[in-house]
């Protein structure tokens, strides 16, 4: 008896019922997304294609060993290779988290912010632990796009020519972004390049503090750092516990371990009125606002994500000190 030849639709629908058989979450999402980046299209677009076009046999042969990866609990996003953040396209690989929905709340915080300064120019932003750079990028793209009016390019869109001067006009805020990691600082630097952003980010490799000089200041300051505690580690899904980077998850015993030393260190990091904003974890909220007290922050705030929950802090560092006139006088 013949084999029935693989089409868009049984392969579809054989995926999805693997996957969700073995437990995969998301199961018809990840069935969708793996047959796209086979075919090498987006997920609309694969939804226009044929649904009785037939599988060429290389792409069956790249389904089967893409499925193995999957059936081993590895996250989509490290088996296609890519992922969506805040209107652009990242790479991703193990040496770096996946990006998530709570750190776009991050970034939609910082825009708020970034957005308030004008003009905007001749300010500097600071990424603690960048990974796979989704942070500054997305920023420095965002404002890339305000220069253009408002306009922001999708990812999978090419320039039409009456937004390509725009897309290169470097944005006039700085960008700093570092990482304990050289492999997600090379991953980071790729990512700034396929957005077109490489020349507004300086990435720097290093612990917390250790990348930043003496003396060097900045009006934002960022960070998504290791937060989740050791006590919670066991309970985590096996696609994080097993596939992502343990460096960049584990916070230690309560899971302030790196939240701590940047919070309590930024006040002399950022300039006059400089905002500090962190993502945490979802039971973090009451200890990171008493260190963000502690170190003497002002306007601390609490900004929750889109599932309700509490996971970005937002403060102020003190204004510039007044200077008197026997002062000016003295100078």
């Amino acid at each position: 008896m013949t084999q029935e030849p693989w089409t868009v639709r049984t392969m579809r629908a054989w995926l999805r019922k693997d996957l969700e058989s073995r437990g995969v979450p998301a199961s018809p999402l990840c069935a969708d997304l793996l047959l796209a980046h086979v075919m090498g299209v987006t997920r609309t677009a694969l939804y226009m294609r044929p649904v009785d076009e037939v599988l060429e046999p290389v792409s069956l042969e790249r389904i089967r060993e893409l499925v193995a990866r999957l059936r081993k609990r590895e996250p989509i996003q490290y088996v296609v290779g890519s992922w969506h953040f805040h209107g652009i396209q990242l790479d991703v690989n193990t040496s770096t988290l996946i990006p998530r929905p709570a750190t776009e709340t991050l970034v939609e915080q910082a825009l708020s912010v970034v957005k308030s300064w004008d003009p905007i120019e001749h300010h500097a932003v600071l990424d603690i632990g960048t990974g796979t750079g989704c942070i500054p990028i997305a920023l420095a793209v965002a404002l890339r796009g305000r220069r253009d009016r408002g306009h922001i390019l999708p990812w999978n869109q090419d320039p039409t020519p009456t937004v390509q001067v725009a897309l290169e006009v470097e944005p006039a805020v700085r960008f700093v972004a570092t990482d304990v990691s050289a492999e997600a600082i090379e991953l980071a630097s790729k990512n700034a390049e396929s957005n077109r952003v490489e020349a507004a980010i300086q990435f720097r490799l290093g612990s917390v503090w250790v990348p930043i000089a003496d003396g060097e200041r900045f009006d934002l300051i960022c960070s998504n750092p290791p937060y989740i505690a050791d006590h919670e580690w066991d309970s985590l899904a096996a696609e994080v516990r097993e596939h992502e980077p343990a460096s960049a998850l584990r916070g230690g015993a309560d899971g302030l371990r790196f939240l701590k030393p940047i919070i309590l260190g930024a006040p002399k990091r950022l300039r006059p009125r400089g905002t500090l904003i962190v993502e945490f974890g979802t039971n973090q909220a009451a200890a990171v606002s008493a260190l963000a007290t502690t170190a003497g922050l002002t306007e601390v705030s609490i900004e929750k994500d889109g599932d309700g929950l509490e996971r970005v802090l937002v403060a102020r560092g003190l204004p510039a000190p007044e200077v008197t006139p026997a002062q000016v006088e003295a100078n």
